[in-house]
């Protein structure tokens, strides 16, 4: 695991990070911040999703300032939300998204499951975002949510845009593509 003075010159040296900001930078994490896109799921067939067919999952996108004017958290509701950050990671590191401490005591669970982010891998991270508490939580665009560690690898035979990444270069919040194989 890299530690704050690796992540820094990584960050400064090795163009993974946009936007970059030092003071985001924690002992051997760089934090993240929610950017302004969200989504969720509403489906047309009933309430099963099946992640073979995306039919049952359809994804609802908004804008928090132009479609939605805050974001409420409502208690047991589930949520994608981007990071601001977007990411070009290298060959030869791989990273971890996991939650904050902060937000974790409030019951909010920011990267749920998918917390990997492979070498190779390029664009915005979508956040698991789920409410545990009792009670609505109000997130905000631009607020630390989130923190990557960082790992220095052997350079890898094949990253994640030579094995066909999904959610290569995805921008904003993006629901599953479990269907496409």
């Amino acid at each position: 695991m890299l530690n704050d003075r690796q992540i820094k010159e990584l960050c400064e040296k090795g163009n993974i990070v946009d936007p970059y900001n030092p003071s985001n930078v924690g002992p051997c994490s760089l934090d993240l911040t929610l950017g302004d896109s969200v989504a969720w799921y509403s489906g047309t067939s009933g309430y099963v999703l099946d992640p073979e067919n995306e039919e049952t999952y359809q994804v609802q996108n908004a804008i928090v300032g132009r479609d939605i004017d805050k974001l409420f958290l409502e208690p047991g509701e589930f949520l994608l939300a981007e990071t601001v950050e977007k990411f070009n990671i290298p060959r030869n590191i791989a990273a971890k998204v996991d939650g904050r401490s902060s937000m974790g005591r409030l019951g909010v669970f920011q990267h749920i499951s998918a917390g990997f982010i492979d070498p190779g891998f390029r664009g915005s991270v979508t956040l698991e975002l789920y409410n545990a508490n009792r009670r609505p939580v109000i997130l905000r665009p631009g607020m630390i949510v989130a923190q990557m560690c960082f790992f220095q690898i052997e350079p890898c035979e094949r990253d994640y845009q030579d094995k066909g990444g999904r959610y290569q270069n995805e921008s904003g919040a993006t629901g599953s593509r479990y269907y496409q194989g």
